[in-house]
């Protein structure tokens, strides 16, 4: 079904598989004159995925990947509004690119967050249903339409952008939003929807948005 979805999030156990640390990282930059933050999964060597609204209006992007002791710059290389989907890349990048799964109703793994200091956090989540995540792109702007998972699972601000993971290790979700009515219930774009705007990326690369006022 259809289902309207506002709210951006300004961002456990390990369930099986490993997540390699050179696949996941924590972004940051300063638009607007506000410091913006989230989460970000590597796709490639030299390319992260993370969430539009997390990038918007940023001319460089600071990449901390887990473990580092220092972020490397990046620069937004495809935007999406409708999708909340951006990419950034870093030159001489040596990231450890994810495999992409599906998963189902009732599938479990983690949600798997990089803070400031390049620490790693796991929480368990379960899919409570995937979605066609209807209603408005980050600059409210009706007309927007993604294909999502609606997850039972706690997040707080700055965790836009995190990628959630199942048993084998393997990327389902990135995190996007957060219910506005629903103690517990967080919502991430399906990864078919992740690897469509990648490939469109690549043939037609749209530059990063205005910053999020």
């Amino acid at each position: 079904g259809s289902v309207q979805v506002e709210g951006e999030v300004g961002a456990g156990e390990p369930a099986g598989g490993e997540v390699a640390p050179g696949s996941v990282a924590h972004v940051s930059g300063e638009a607007c004159g506000s410091l913006t933050v989230g989460g970000a999964v590597a796709v490639a060597p030299d390319l992260v995925v993370t969430n539009a609204h997390v990038v918007a209006g940023l001319d460089e992007v600071d990449v901390l990947i887990a473990g580092s002791a220092e972020p490397v710059a990046g620069t937004v290389v495809s935007f999406d509004a409708n999708r909340d989907l951006a990419l950034v890349r870093v030159v001489d990048g040596s990231f450890d690119a994810v495999d992409f799964a599906s998963i189902d109703e009732g599938g479990q793994g983690r949600l798997v967050t990089v803070d400031d200091e390049g620490d790693v956090e796991e929480r368990p989540f379960e899919v409570a249903r995937p979605i066609n995540a209807v209603g408005e792109d980050i600059y409210r702007n009706d007309g927007a339409d993604r294909r999502a998972l609606e997850v039972q699972l706690e997040v707080v601000p700055g965790e836009s952008g995190s990628g959630l993971f199942d048993r084998r290790g393997s990327l389902v979700g990135l995190l996007f939003a957060s219910s506005r009515t629903s103690s517990g219930r967080s919502y991430a774009v399906a990864t078919d929807e992740i690897e469509a705007f990648i490939d469109e990326a690549a043939a037609d690369p749209r530059p990063v948005g205005p910053c999020l006022r």
